[in-house]
């Protein structure tokens, strides 16, 4: 759903009854069309829930935008062990091509700001071993 850019589903709020009297009649009469009421339901309720989430704790739509991008760069300058002081240049001299210009400063501002909070509870998914992130780690605390 959220390659489709749909709200995540989310069943939180589902009356576990109502699901299960749905999910029985699935099976026992064949006939979905209660299962998905409930479906359709929960799903109106998790877009409500996704915007008021939204709307309390804020909405980067750029960070989100360029979120494969600015994760892609920090594994390229973790594994090329690129120094504390040629970072900025770094990212500048390999921004992607599908970074819209106007967003290219909050772009470089938000793989900083990934890299300065860089640890090893924040690699996985990023293909990053702890090896290559401490050798990396080690060239921070050098200067």
């Amino acid at each position: 759903m959220i390659k489709g850019d749909y709200v995540p589903q989310s069943f939180v709020d589902v009356d576990q009854g109502a699901y299960l009297t749905a999910t029985i009649v699935v099976y026992e009469l064949n006939q979905v069309a209660p299962l998905a009421d409930v479906y359709a339901w929960s799903y109106r309720r998790s877009c409500q829930r996704y915007d008021t989430t939204a709307q309390v704790v804020g909405f980067d739509e750029i960070a989100a935008l360029y979120r494969t991008q600015r994760r892609a760069m920090v594994t390229d300058l973790v594994r090329n062990k690129v120094p504390p002081d040629k970072v900025a240049q770094w990212i500048v001299a390999n921004i992607l091509p599908n970074v819209e210009p106007q967003h290219r400063e909050k772009f470089i501002g938000d793989v900083l700001a990934e890299l300065e909070h860089l640890d090893a509870s924040r690699i996985g998914g990023l293909g990053i071993t702890p090896e290559q992130l401490e050798a990396w780690q080690q060239l921070r605390s050098t200067r």
